[in-house]
């Protein structure tokens, strides 16, 4: 059954306020507001994933207590000949971010792309028309390889592929053309919806031709040089028709590491310029490389120091340095590669575990990547929803001091100083899946409700003390 979103949960437009730490979200009613969810993208035709289609499905990702959804908007579904849009897709994705908002989840459509087109190895993330009617690459795909590497990540460094994104920025066939309106159709179809969080203007961009201009793996020199004019240029389109929502844009994925000019974004402004800053979003994606994946062996002390006390802490302070710069939020819109079913003690679970826990201290939203919630048969994978259906904070009525989830005893500790302007409450989920005999709540300086059995509403008895939250599972 369809679980019912409640009025002090109602869908409404985002804005980011940059006078707050981290440039939080907010809501209509003052609320920092925290997204925890997945991403959905469907890599091939039809460009949308059935699973969204299913109310059973739709009903389980509710009540797990994810409230976004990272949902593929293809530009090969959209676009299917010169100017041309597919209305079948349109009206499919219309199904998909209506049955969503029903049960008052949100959506970040993106323009999802690895390596752009099936020319190159991968599956088509421009359109194939498109991509055949750029100019012939100096030397065939896969040079410099001698064959098919087998990964996107080695398809981005031919040249055909290079000079294939290069053409793109430099509008040859008019590509440009076909992304603004790719966007604006979007914008201007979509952009109404409430649940629509934002649009991600491209996934993972690569510079261009690396090979033929080495500088531009240099991540600030591309930032400023390729893919700011890029993101002001589409972004253009998007404004057209929707002022409102907002654009979420990412450097290269080596670009969020170190802070300056020459190695970090290379962004001086969001898209548009300033006065957008509360509706931009600066999104970024964290794998440890040093990991590896799909690794269920105990997780060393010292690949852990290097993955969870350095490598990820010094990318969210890069970010942090560089949404201060800009202005605008940040968003964690990928992590993952790893399993909940993996033994505890292994590097896959470990590695996950310590990104959602460094995550819930800051209050980041994010959206996990793999999305493997479910075996074969259908039904779900609950070592998976236990990891990742955590309970916490979805609204805030104030900032927050503490937050602590303790995937073990699926004990929530939380701790904010409550806003004297924001009269809404604070809402927390209580993951159905971690408490079995239901859960027991304790708070200070304040008084609660539970609504539709699993949201806590949590309301400030004064606004001269901390309120803190207490969620414990009862044991019968």
């Amino acid at each position: 059954m369809m679980l019912a979103v409640h009025a002090s949960m109602e869908l409404t437009k985002m804005k980011i306020d940059n006078s707050k730490p981290g440039h939080p979200f907010v809501d209509k009613l003052g609320r920092t507001r925290v997204f925890h969810g997945i991403n959905e993208v469907q890599k091939e035709f039809p460009w949308y994933p059935s699973l969204l289609l299913e109310s059973k499905r739709l009903d389980e990702i509710a009540s797990w207590g994810f409230n976004v959804v990272r949902l593929g908007m293809m530009w090969s579904g959209v676009e299917v000949a010169p100017f041309k849009v597919n209305e079948t897709y349109i009206k499919i994705m219309d199904i998909i971010i209506t049955s969503l908002s029903k049960r008052g989840i949100y959506v970040i459509l993106d323009m999802h792309q690895d390596a752009l087109s099936s020319n190159f190895g991968t599956y088509d993330g421009a359109p194939k028309w498109l991509v055949d009617s750029l100019p012939a690459p100096s030397n065939p795909y896969p040079f410099p390889f001698s064959k098919n590497p087998g990964n996107f990540n080695y398809d981005y460094v031919t040249t055909a592929c290079g000079q294939a994104f290069a053409n793109i920025y430099n509008n040859e066939s008019q590509a440009l053309d076909h992304l603004g309106f790719f966007w604006k159709t979007v914008a201007s179809r979509f952009g109404h919806y409430d649940n629509v969080l934002g649009y991600e203007l491209i996934n993972e961009p690569w510079p261009g031709d690396v090979l033929s201009d080495p500088l531009l793996f240099l991540p600030g020199h591309t930032g400023s040089t390729v893919l700011q004019p890029l993101y002001e240029k589409i972004s253009s389109f998007i404004r057209s028709v929707d002022e409102e929502t907002i654009i979420f844009y990412e450097p290269v994925t080596w670009g969020m590491i170190i802070h300056g000019d020459t190695l970090g974004t290379g962004f001086s402004h969001v898209p548009g310029g300033d006065k957008y800053k509360d509706r931009s979003v600066l999104s970024f994606h964290y794998y440890c490389w040093f990991a590896g994946f799909d690794d269920k062996n105990p997780f060393p002390t010292w690949l852990r120091d290097l993955c969870d006390k350095l490598f990820f802490p010094q990318v969210l302070s890069t970010v942090s340095k560089d949404i201060k710069d800009t202005g605008g939020g940040m968003f964690l819109t990928e992590f993952g590669l790893c399993q909940a079913t993996a033994p505890h003690d292994s590097t896959e679970y470990q590695e996950c575990l310590s990104v959602l826990n460094l995550s819930d201290g800051s209050l980041l939203s994010w959206t996990y990547w793999d999305s493997a919630f479910y075996y074969s048969n259908g039904t779900a994978i609950l070592d998976n929803v236990k990891l990742f259906g955590r309970t916490y904070a979805m609204a805030v009525a104030g900032q927050a001091q503490k937050v602590a989830f303790n995937s073990k005893t699926s004990a929530l500790s939380f701790c904010y100083t409550p806003d004297p302007q924001t009269t809404a409450p604070t809402v927390i989920y209580a993951n159905p899946v971690h408490y079995p005999q239901g859960f027991a709540v304790n708070v200070t300086s304040a008084t609660y409700k539970i609504v539709n059995n699993n949201y806590i509403e949590v309301t400030a008895s004064t606004v001269k003390h901390n309120v803190t939250v207490v969620v414990t599972r009862r044991d019968n």
